[in-house]
């Protein structure tokens, strides 16, 4: 059985109460805005001042299901596929330069014709470069006596990736 480390659960409990209550707090005047149109395209009937309050609870409670999905999984999974999930990245990231679709003034996302929403691959990107980085330094530890044996690789990795998002262009993504 695992062990949870409680300091870290508390305090990242504490920063998501803490980003919740910030929220609230700059977003009364957004959501009525927001709101408001909502009412004039006939999409709700009345304005409220707590919109994005109740998106981002919404999208807490999404993340800690994922979060506990993916506790549960094994990480000799991720190191498994961590080749097949950073290939199927870049893979998306040259479809967005093919049949990229604006959302919210960013270029960066692909619609999907059977889902609600679009999606930005370089949001999956976080994810996979971390996975495939700690796979490929697991993997090829033995190898990398020297600085440049190891940083090359990762120089090389992270040229490809910066080329490939600058060219949406998704300056913040590049920054992060």
């Amino acid at each position: 059985m695992k062990s949870v480390d409680y300091k870290l659960f508390f305090t990242v409990l504490f920063l998501i109460i803490f980003w919740m209550i910030m929220i609230s707090s700059v977003s009364v005047y957004s959501s009525f805005r927001v709101t408001d149109l909502m009412v004039k395209k006939w999409l709700i009937d009345e304005v409220y001042n707590h919109f994005y309050v109740i998106r981002n609870i919404s999208h807490v409670l999404l993340s800690l299901v994922v979060l506990i999905i993916f506790v549960k999984i094994p990480y000799i999974y991720f190191e498994k596929y961590s080749k097949i999930f950073f290939l199927w990245t870049i893979l998306l990231l040259v479809i967005v330069l093919i049949i990229w679709s604006s959302w919210n003034w960013a270029r960066g996302w692909i619609n999907l014709p059977f889902l609600p929403f679009a999606i930005q691959p370089t949001e999956f990107l976080k994810f996979t470069l971390i996975i495939y980085l700690s796979y490929f330094f697991k993997r090829y530890k033995s190898f990398l006596h020297t600085f440049s044996d190891w940083l090359l690789p990762f120089i090389f990795i992270l040229w490809v990736l910066i080329l490939l998002i600058w060219a949406q262009p998704d300056f913040w993504t590049i920054m992060v």
